[in-house]
């Protein structure tokens, strides 16, 4: 929902008068659909919460519903002041016909959080998504282990209930185009969230230099056997990832790794891609605008071959089951069903199978957005191969908005005060951050530089190597050749060789 600057201005009065003629036009279709009487009517009420903001609601009134008589279709608020403005914008709607009236003013939801650590998804996702918190609560205690069945199922309670909560006073406009299956992906992400909290809340930093080598190397023949992972649950941090889109107005960030099951036996890697909208006010809402999330997993089985063929063959079957499901429609089981209870019960409208065009809708998206998610898999799996070969590239640090008297326990004080002190700023939102690349950073300025050429610059591509080491060099360990300019230094017609980061 929309929230237009403080001074509306004129260009301001005509953008917000569009805004709710499009969501009038919305609204009459919507009338239409549900086969609308002609005794229904649209008005447009307003309140003003504080001395800055105006809420602009418009309402369906007179409705024949079982279950309400109005409801709230679309809401704005409007940083304004000047009550001028707001009767001109209030004019123009009423000559489009709209109703102006008093009557029940719906809630705001959401509103103001402060997350002291917004730039990071899982201090964002606890502090905005109400079970996550409490999932990670119980995971912590081993109340309900994380990636369990009885710890999903709990989850799937918890945002039943937050959803619910939220449901009757939010926007009919935007409930009726919510996607359920990606609200109740969210239960599923927070399964990782919980991991991550019982394993220490750990949170790898990328700077955007590090990020945009590994975006420029290939990591597709390594198979995830060669790669040990710090932790058996963590977040990488990747920062937005602007030329990659996940949805409308959303950009992967980062992805939680978990490894379950016996690291020895059978076991599985999974992967949660995270993304991040470009207003904060969009993730707030997440009942109605769900964060699109990618959960992939790579079985044991699939550990020795190369991430690449890997992926290639989990999206396969992915994609073999959605079609299973959009061929496998279960509507004439279900009219048998209604048919049998409508002879014991009064069952109005009709019932209808919608598995088959969730499993379309899913497909689709899978598709479109099947670039940035492997885009994002391969940077994954490059900072895990990293933090894999260079565990002396990573420093831990507290962010600089960390309560300073908590820091100083945590620095100094007794070991229950050390406690008291983590657990209080893990309240809060704070965590230490592990920063990696420090000396890529420094190896990369310091390659930087040089004569112009009149030869366009090209990137070659890094690769990951098996470097020999150990006695007679009999032992193998992965070595990254680094992604560089060719053609940087001056018209030579020269390669100036590939890079080695030196573990």
């Amino acid at each position: 929902m929309p929230r237009f600057t403080r001074k509306l201005m004129k260009i301001d009065i005509l953008f917000a008068l569009q805004y709710f003629l499009e969501s009038l036009s919305d609204l009459v279709v919507h009338m239409e659909t549900c086969k609308d009487d002609g005794r229904t009517r649209c008005e447009v009420r307003v309140a003003f919460p504080d001395t800055e903001n105006t809420v602009v609601q418009l309402w369906w009134t007179n409705v024949p519903s079982r279950f309400a008589n109005e409801f709230l279709w679309d809401s704005v608020t409007v940083a304004c002041a000047e009550r001028s403005l707001l009767n001109e914008l209030l004019g123009q709607l009423a000559n489009e016909g709209v109703e102006l009236a008093h009557g029940h003013i719906a809630p705001t939801i959401g509103g103001e959080v402060d997350i002291p650590m917004y730039q990071y998804q899982p201090q964002r996702f606890r502090a905005v998504y109400p079970p996550a918190r409490k999932v990670g609560q119980m995971a912590l205690s081993g109340e309900k282990p994380a990636n369990t069945m009885e710890a999903l199922q709990a989850a799937m309670g918890l945002q039943t209930e937050a959803y619910n909560h939220n449901f009757t006073d939010r926007p009919l406009r935007f409930r009726i185009k919510t996607p359920q299956r990606a609200v109740s992906i969210l239960a599923e992400a927070s399964m990782f969230y919980g991991n991550f909290v019982a394993h220490g809340r750990q949170i790898f930093d990328i700077p955007p230099a590090l990020a945009d080598g590994f975006r420029r190397s290939d990591v597709e023949d390594i198979p995830l056997s060669a790669i040990k992972l710090p932790y058996e649950s963590f977040f990488l941090h990747f920062g937005s990832q602007m030329d990659l889109e996940t949805a409308d107005g959303w950009h992967p960030d980062g992805a939680y790794v978990s490894m379950i099951g016996d690291p020895n036996g059978k076991h599985v890697i999974q992967f949660c891609l995270t993304s991040v909208p470009e207003s904060q006010e969009t993730y707030r809402n997440w009942d109605i605008s769900p964060e699109p999330v990618f959960i992939q997993g790579v079985p044991s089985e699939l550990m020795s071959i190369g991430v690449g063929e890997a992926v290639v063959r989990i999206f396969a079957e992915k994609t073999n089951e959605l079609n299973a499901q959009i061929m496998g429609s279960k509507q004439g089981d279900l009219d048998q069903a209604v048919n049998e209870m409508r002879q014991d019960f009064d069952l109005p409208g009709e019932f209808v199978d919608v598995s088959s065009q969730n499993a379309r809708t899913e497909l689709e998206s899978l598709q479109k957005k099947n670039h940035a998610w492997r885009e994002m898999l391969n940077l994954v799996v490059n900072a895990i191969a990293y933090l894999s070969s260079y565990e002396d590239d990573v420093t831990a640090e507290w962010p600089a908005k960390t309560p300073a008297n908590l820091l100083a326990q945590l620095n100094t004080g007794t070991p229950k005060q050390k406690q008291r002190a983590r657990s209080k700023l893990a309240a809060l939102g704070f965590t230490a951050i592990h920063l990696c690349g420090k000396r890529f950073v420094e190896q990369a300025q310091k390659n930087e530089g040089g004569e112009s050429s009149s030869k366009k610059p090209t990137w070659v591509r890094g690769t990951w190597v098996w470097q020999a080491h150990g006695p007679q060099w009999s032992l193998r360990r992965l070595q990254w050749r680094m992604p560089y300019v060719r053609n940087k230094d001056g018209d030579t017609g020269e390669e100036v060789g590939h890079l080695y980061l030196v573990s």
